[in-house]
């Protein structure tokens, strides 16, 4: 049984398959260079898997995954303690109430320092990561001074 599909072409390729039309026969075309793709493709996953211990790479990426997430944590929590020594006590107040995500936010007061921040270290997809252990390395900080600040 045959299905029947539709494809979308460029204009100029469209225009070339038009005036040639009668010369080719479109669809057997089609069928043998889809095939062709779709064996090499299987035959390049078979030969991964049979070449190579998947289960072990996988292993070792995942490894790999988080330890880079861990590094981005880290940094921030370096970043976030270091703005917490010098930060003002109603901005620390402020950012202990919020969630991690929201400080780096439009609107938001510290938006400039995370613009800063982030053009100089650049965590791209491991942004969470470093506003979660921005968070924390502010919270660290305050969890240290925050009694001493009720002492006469």
């Amino acid at each position: 049984m045959s299905r029947k599909i539709t494809i979308s072409v460029p204009d100029i390729l469209y225009q070339k398959i038009d005036a040639w039309r009668q010369a080719f026969n479109l669809s057997h075309i089609f069928q043998e260079a889809i095939s062709e793709a779709i064996k090499k493709k299987e035959e390049f996953q078979k030969r991964i898997s049979e070449d190579f211990n998947i289960p072990e790479i996988i292993e070792r990426l995942k490894k790999e995954k988080f330890e880079s997430e861990d590094t981005w944590y880290r940094q921030g929590e370096h970043f976030g303690l270091e703005w917490a020594r010098r930060a003002h006590y109603l901005d620390l107040k402020n950012v202990l109430r919020q969630p991690a995500e929201a400080f780096a936010g439009p609107g938001e007061p510290l938006r400039d320092y995370f613009k800063t921040t982030f053009q100089q270290e650049k965590p791209g997809q491991y942004r969470k990561f470093f506003l979660s252990g921005w968070k924390q390395g502010v919270s660290d900080f305050w969890n240290i001074i925050k009694d001493k600040l009720e002492e006469n």
